[in-house]
């Protein structure tokens, strides 16, 4: 929707090279959920300063956050089973999608489910990959072939791995 900005001095931020349909998915997300996306993502690039990431990330993350905000609200919880093998194959990432939880809940006002870090970390590694969602699927295949591993281990072992004790 064009719209004449009549005092450059209110812009804050300025997002380049960003897909057009990610651009128009924008306009379905809250302002709120938009700049804690974004103050995500500065955060990340701080942290993670050795990559790059895709000018798509705060937007395919905000919209990520807007459904787990809006899920929140109704009560709906979506267990994640791969939250620990992402916390350890992807620390610093898990490590900052716990950080997130507490600034969506500063910013928004939800308090969102400890297995939303999870999610988060691996929108910050398919971001890290610059291919958005293409590469959320290898992502995804590699935490459920070290899932898939570890059954292996515990059956030929006959044992019984914690999962979070490696994570």
């Amino acid at each position: 929707m064009p719209y004449t900005l009549r005092d450059e001095r209110r812009i804050q931020r300025i997002f380049r090279d960003v897909s057009e349909h990610v651009a128009e998915a924008a306009a379905t997300i809250s302002d709120e959920v938009l700049v804690v996306s974004s103050d995500i993502v500065d955060l990340a690039k701080v942290e993670l300063s050795d990559l790059r990431f895709s000018p798509n990330l705060v937007f395919t993350l905000a919209d990520h956050l807007q459904f787990a905000v809006e899920r929140t609200r109704e009560n709906i919880t979506i267990e994640n089973p791969l939250a620990a093998d992402v916390a350890y194959v992807y620390p610093r990432e898990y490590g900052l999608g716990k950080t997130a939880i507490g600034m969506v809940k500063n910013r928004v006002g939800i308090s969102l489910p400890a297995t939303e870090a999870c999610s988060v970390a691996l929108h910050l590694v398919s971001g890290e990959a610059g291919e958005d969602q293409g590469d959320m699927d290898l992502v995804v295949k590699s935490a459920k072939a070290i899932e898939k591993i570890t059954d292996i281990v515990e059956g030929e072992l006959d044992i019984s791995i914690d999962r979070n004790s490696y994570a």
